[in-house]
C-alpha cells in the first residue's frame, strides 16, 4: 500500500517531534479535524505494519513513540521515494468537486477555498462555476452569487440531493465509499478528495451507521437510495448540531419530510405501479394501432417492464432525468417505434410525462426493440476494414478480434504501417490506424493512439455509422431474456434501472468475455517465471528502461538484441501506441524483429520513465511480450484486463507481492483461470 502526501507529511511531524504530541493542536496544525487525523494515523500504522516496523501510539489524546530513531529511518525512505509533485485533478474532476460542495453546503462557499483545496487557478473555478450556473438553470434549482461571500446553492429539494448523488458516483466509485467507511485504506485521490475535504467524518459515520442499519431492516435499498437516504441523514445530523431557529429550523423539517417518505415508501410503489400499468396499455394500444403490431412478453419480462416504469416514473415525479444511455445508436433502425412511444408517453393522461427525457423513452423502447429482434433477427454483409499498426501483428490483431464482434471478421485485414500503400484507400471502406499516415488524408481514416481505451469501439462505431455503413447488433434481442432470467431467478433486483444500464452497456460495446470462457484452455508455452517480475528505485531514461524491463528476456533467449532497439526506434518513431493504459507500457515489436520463444516480462518503476512524447503520461509499469504465432494474442488480452484493474495497480507497486503476481500471470498466460 501507499502513503498519501499527507500522511506522509503528519509522519514527518511525529518523528521530528522531540515530545509527545497533542492530538488536537497536531489536527490544527495540519488544517485537519481530530477524526480526520486520527483516520489518517490508522492508516500510517497499517503501512508500518506491512514495513514490520514498530506503530506509533495514541493515548489520551496524546501521540507518542519508543523508537523514533526506527521510523525517521522509514520517513527518509519514503521521502527518497516519493515524488514531491502536487497532484493534479482533471477540469472535469474541478467542476464535479465544485458542484458537489455547493450542492451539500449550507453556507457561500469562497472561490478562493476551492482554489486552494483544489491546486488549481481561479480562472478553472470561474469558468466552473459558470458552467454549473447554466446546469442550475436547466434543472430549475435556485443558485447564486452573495457579494464578498461566495457561491451557494439554495433551497432543498429531492432534485438536488439526487443531483449530488448523481456526480458523486461520476467522480468516485460506490466500493470507495464502503472501503472508507470499513476501514480498508484503498480510496483514489478523487475520494481522499471528497472523505476529507466534503464531509464532516463523525457526522458522515454516524449518517452511514444508521443507513446501514435501516438498510439491513429492508429488501428494496438500491445503491441510489441507499446513497440518497445516507446523505439525507447526514444533512440531518448536520443540521440538527446547529442553532434551531429560523431558516435552518424549516430546513430540518423538510429533511424530516423526506427521510420519511424515503423510509416509508410502500404507498408510493403501489400509486407508481399501477400508473405503470395503464401507461403500458396505453403505449401497447398506440403500437397495435400505427404499427399492427402486438408483442406479447412472458410473464416474467412484463414484471421486468413493470419494474422499470415504476422506477421510470418515481425519477419523472421528483424531477430527476436518468442520461446513462446514448439514446441514437441503440435505437438506429428503429426510430418510427421510439416516435411512437414517444408520442404515446408524453401524451398520456393529463402530458404528466410531457417533459421526460429521451433517455427514459429510449431505455423503455429497447425492451420493445429485444423482443422484435427476437422474434426476426437482421443479418447484414460487413464493410471491408484494414487496420494498421508498426508491425502489423499484436495491436492490430486484438483490434481485429474486437471490432469481430460487430463486422464479419472476413472482411477485416491487418498491415504493418510499412506495408500499407495508398492505393488500400480506395478498396477499404474504412482504415484504422494506431500510427500516424504521413501525407495521407481521407475520410475514410480514423487514427486511434490506445485501442485499449473504454471508448475505442464506440468511436469506430461511429465511424461506420457516419460512412453510411449500418450495423445490426442482435446482442439486444438477450436484453428481455437476461432480465427475466434475473426475475426467474432472484425474488428482489436491489438496483433494477442500474442493473439495466449495464446490461445494456455490456451487450451493445465490445466485451472481453470470450477470452476467460474456458477455464482450463492451455494457449501456447511462455518463458516466464517470477525472476521477470522485477523491481526498479532508481531514475531511468526510455531507453534504459526497455533495455531493463527486457533484459531478463534477453539473457533466458526468449529475444535477441535487435527486439529491443526495434521497440525502442518504433516507440521514438510512431509515438505512443503501445501505451495500453496511463502509465502502463506494452513493449513489442514484430517476431521477424528477433523473437526466438515466446515470452514476457514485468517491471515497475519507482522513478517514473519519461516516454518519447514528452506530453504523454510518465510510465511507472512496462511489460516487454515477445511471440511467434498469432494464436497467443489472447493471452496479452487477459493480461491487459488483469493489469487495468485498480486492485492490481495496488498489488503490483508492492514488492513483496511479486511471487503472487508470478503465478496470476502465468495462469492468465496459459488461460488458467484460478478457483
Amino acid at each position: 500500500m501507499k502513503l498519501t502526501q499527507r500522511e506522509i507529511d503528519i509522519l514527518g511531524l511525529i518523528v521530528h517531534s522531540r515530545n509527545d504530541i497533542d492530538v488536537k493542536e497536531m489536527s490544527k496544525k495540519l488544517d485537519l479535524t481530530v477524526e480526520q487525523f486520527k483516520y489518517a494515523l490508522e492508516k500510517i500504522n497499517r503501512y508500518l505494519r506491512l514495513k514490520n516496523r514498530q506503530v506509533i501510539q495514541s493515548e489520551r489524546g496524546k501521540v507518542h513513540l519508543s523508537n523514533r530513531y526506527e521510523l525517521k529511518e522509514e520517513y527518509n525512505f519514503l521521502i527518497s521515494h516519493t515524488t514531491p509533485d502536487i497532484f493534479r485533478y482533471s477540469t472535469e474532476q474541478i467542476q464535479q468537486y465544485i458542484f458537489l460542495k455547493l450542492l451539500i453546503s449550507e453556507e457561500p462557499v469562497p472561490i478562493g477555498y476551492f482554489v486552494k483545496t483544489l491546486n488549481t487557478s481561479r480562472t478553472t473555478v470561474v469558468n466552473s462555476l459558470s458552467i454549473i450556473e447554466k446546469t442550475c438553470e436547466e434543472e430549475l434549482i435556485h443558485f447564486r452569487h452573495i457579494l464578498r461571500q461566495g457561491y451557494q446553492i439554495q433551497g432543498y429539494s429531492y432534485k438536488r440531493f439526487f443531483l449530488f448523488i448523481e456526480v458523486l458516483l461520476k467522480l468516485i466509485n460506490i466500493r470507495e465509499l464502503y472501503g472508507f467507511y470499513y476501514k480498508d485504506m484503498i480510496y483514489s485521490k478523487a475520494g481522499e478528495l471528497i472523505f476529507f475535504e466534503m464531509f464532516e467524518l463523525d457526522t458522515l459515520f454516524e449518517a452511514i451507521d444508521e443507513t446501514i442499519e435501516f438498510s439491513s431492516k429492508t429488501e428494496n435499498l438500491d445503491d441510489t437510495s441507499f446513497l440518497l437516504l445516507m446523505v439525507l441523514k447526514y444533512k440531518y445530523f448536520e443540521l440538527d448540531k446547529l442553532d434551531l431557529s429560523g431558516d435552518n429550523k424549516d430546513k430540518l423539517e423538510i429533511l424530516r419530510h423526506f427521510l420519511y417518505e424515503l423510509e416509508n415508501n410502500e404507498q408510493l410503489d403501489l400509486e407508481n405501479r399501477q400508473l405503470g400499468e395503464r401507461l403500458i396499455l396505453g403505449i401497447n394500444h398506440e403500437l397495435s394501432k400505427k404499427l399492427g403490431v402486438t408483442l406479447r412478453f412472458s410473464e416474467a419480462s412484463n414484471r421486468a417492464v413493470y419494474k422499470h416504469v415504476e422506477r421510470m416514473i418515481f425519477r419523472v415525479k421528483n424531477g430527476v432525468d436518468y442520461q446513462d444511455v446514448e439514446t441514437k445508436s441503440l435505437i438506429e433502425g428503429y426510430e418510427e417505434l421510439f416516435t411512437i412511444m414517444e408520442t404515446a408517453i408524453k401524451k398520456f393522461g393529463e402530458g404528466q410525462f410531457y417533459r421526460i427525457s429521451q433517455s427514459e423513452i429510449v431505455l423503455l423502447t429497447l425492451y420493445y426493440i429485444s423482443e422484435l429482434e427476437k422474434a426476426s433477427p437482421k443479418y447484414q454483409k460487413a464493410p471491408r476494414v484494414l487496420i494498421i499498426c508498426a508491425e502489423g501483428r499484436a495491436v492490430s490483431t486484438i483490434l481485429k478480434k474486437r471490432i469481430a464482434n460487430f463486422v464479419d471478421s472476413k472482411m477485416i485485414h491487418t498491415s504493418s504501417v510499412f506495408e500499407f500503400e495508398n492505393s488500400y484507400i480506395d478498396y477499404y471502406d474504412l482504415v484504422i490506424t494506431t500510427v500516424p499516415l504521413l501525407e495521407v488524408s481521407d475520410e475514410k481514416i480514423i487514427y486511434l493512439e490506445n485501442i485499449f481505451e473504454d471508448d475505442v469501439i464506440e468511436k469506430i462505431k461511429k465511424k461506420m455509422r457516419y460512412s453510411g455503413h449500418q450495423m445490426i447488433n442482435q446482442n439486444l434481442g438477450k436484453f428481455s431474456g437476461i432480465m427475466e432470467a434475473i426475475y426467474e431467478e432472484t425474488e428482489v433486483v436491489k438496483d433494477l434501472s442500474r442493473l439495466e444500464t449495464r446490461i445494456l452497456k455490456i451487450l451493445t460495446s465490445e466485451s472481453m468475455t470470450e477470452m476467460i470462457s474456458e477455464k482450463h484452455q492451455l494457449v501456447g508455452s511462455f518463458i516466464f517465471d517470477e525472476t521477470l517480475v522485477t523491481y526498479h528505485k532508481q531514475r531511468h531514461t526510455f531507453q534504459q528502461a526497455i533495455f531493463q524491463s527486457a533484459q531478463g528476456l534477453l539473457e533466458k533467449a526468449s529475444i535477441q538484441q535487435s527486439y529491443i532497439d526495434k521497440i525502442i526506434s518504433n516507440a521514438e518513431q510512431f509515438g505512443n501506441y503501445m501505451m495500453v493504459l496511463p502509465g502502463i507500457l506494452l513493449a513489442h515489436a514484430g517476431e521477424e524483429d528477433g523473437v526466438i520463444e515466446n515470452g514476457f516480462s514485468i517491471s515497475m518503476f519507482k522513478q517514473a520513465v519519461q516516454s518519447p512524447e514528452t506530453n504523454d503520461y510518465p510510465i511507472n509499469i512496462i511489460m516487454v511480450v515477445a511471440m511467434n504465432r498469432h494464436e497467443f494474442y489472447p493471452a496479452i488480452e487477459r493480461i491487459i484486463q488483469w493489469i487495468s484493474s485498480t486492485q492490481t495497480i495496488a498489488t503490483l507497486s508492492n514488492e513483496e507481492n511479486k511471487s503472487t503476481i508470478a503465478k496470476t500471470i502465468k495462469s492468465l498466460l496459459v488461460n488458467e483461470v484460478q478457483e
